[in-house]
């Protein structure tokens, strides 16, 4: 809401608010002005110190990195997120919600692998061919699937080398 055309058709506490919300938005602009101004000199947009290393200044990388101290967990979902959505465009909530439909266990071996009192976490197995996404594995099936190059022949000569040398 800006400020009405007739100032005088609102009172006390309206007012107030209305000249509240105005001078909000005013700031907001301003603010998105000068940042841009700076950005466009080559300065950090928060403390306007100069870019080092063409990201950001040497107080923002400080910052981040206490933030990231400070907050391990939160960096973990951070990289969580960004790699699913990089690599297989899933988000997080849809990888929870295979997890959930896989009953939180590996689709070749079946079992919940604990480290500790945590679950390791699955990996998505993937045709490296199509891209298309198979299931959740276990780290240890999801590298073996990978040695073994996706290949049905290799995997059931495999088989039959475990039965007759068993």
């Amino acid at each position: 809401m800006c400020m009405p055309r007739n100032k005088n058709k609102f009172k006390g506490w309206a007012k107030r608010y209305y000249a509240q919300d105005y001078v909000r938005k005013y700031r907001r602009k301003w603010f998105a002005e000068f940042r841009a101004k700076r950005r466009a000199a080559g300065l950090c947009s928060t403390f306007g110190e100069p870019k080092e290393k063409g990201v950001d200044c040497r107080r923002c990388r400080k910052t981040i990195q206490k933030w990231r101290k400070a907050n391990p967990h939160k960096v973990k979902v951070q990289y969580k997120r960004h790699d699913l959505k990089r690599a297989f465009g899933l988000t997080l909530e849809e990888f929870l919600q295979k997890v959930n439909k896989q009953n939180g266990v590996c689709a070749i071996c079946g079992c919940k692998n604990f480290r500790g009192n945590r679950i390791k976490h699955l990996v998505v197995d993937h045709n490296h061919q199509t891209g298309k996404m198979r299931a959740l594995l276990c780290d240890s099936c999801n590298r073996g699937m990978g040695l073994l190059k996706d290949d049905v022949i290799i995997l059931q000569r495999a088989v039959a080398y475990l039965t007759a040398h068993s």
